[in-house]
């Protein structure tokens, strides 16, 4: 098994975030620094370290779903001393990551999990996850703010609901529909703000 992969699921996080380990100088393979890529490495047989301390394989795999309150900032550590999500985690606190992110202002469902092959598969643009959002805004847009409501596009709601959906292909998020008629200090309220 690469090992990017191996570090990603024994739940430090993304592939990609993993390989910064790696090149960090911070994993180390029986007893020897890993250079990047790293070596093949065998889940049970092989003794995986990040910062001195051991990382075994899951023996079982944690899945949560949470429903984000506003105000919460979707990430294990911030320098700025915000409230993170981490906070509402409870027991599950460093054995679990979220997979995606909400902003600070939203709320809504939140994945986290210690599998990071399952988080991978949600988040990388290659598996082409379609995700849709469901958002209020205030003041309520009108047809002709959100650029009308065509077929595949952002459709308004008599509530002030405004459903769009995104398709994350390559890099950059494709948009379709809603052109952001969010006023500056709104709260968008998301019913499936992370994948799926």
């Amino acid at each position: 098994m690469r090992l990017n992969r191996f570090l990603a699921t024994a739940g430090l996080g993304s592939r990609r975030a993993c390989e910064e380990l790696i090149r960090a100088g911070r994993i180390v393979v029986n007893g020897e620094t890993a250079v990047f890529p790293g070596p093949e490495v065998e889940p049970g047989k092989d003794r995986v370290t990040c910062d001195g301390e051991t990382l075994r394989f899951p023996r079982r795999w944690i899945y949560l779903a949470m429903h984000k309150p506003a105000g919460y900032v979707t990430t294990h550590g911030d320098p700025q001393h915000r409230q993170t999500v981490d906070d509402l985690l409870g027991r599950w606190r460093g054995k679990v990551f979220a997979v995606g992110r909400l902003d600070r202002d939203s709320e809504g469902l939140l994945l986290f999990t210690n599998n990071g092959e399952l988080s991978n598969r949600l988040l990388h643009p290659r598996y082409r996850q379609e995700r849709t959002y469901l958002v209020w805004v205030r003041p309520h847009p009108t047809r002709r703010s959100s650029g009308g409501s065509k077929p595949g596009s952002a459709s308004v709601r008599e509530n002030g609901a405004v459903r769009a959906g995104c398709v994350f292909w390559g890099r950059r998020e494709t948009r379709r529909g809603l052109e952001s008629p969010c006023v500056k200090g709104s709260t968008g309220r998301s019913a499936a703000s992370s994948p799926p």
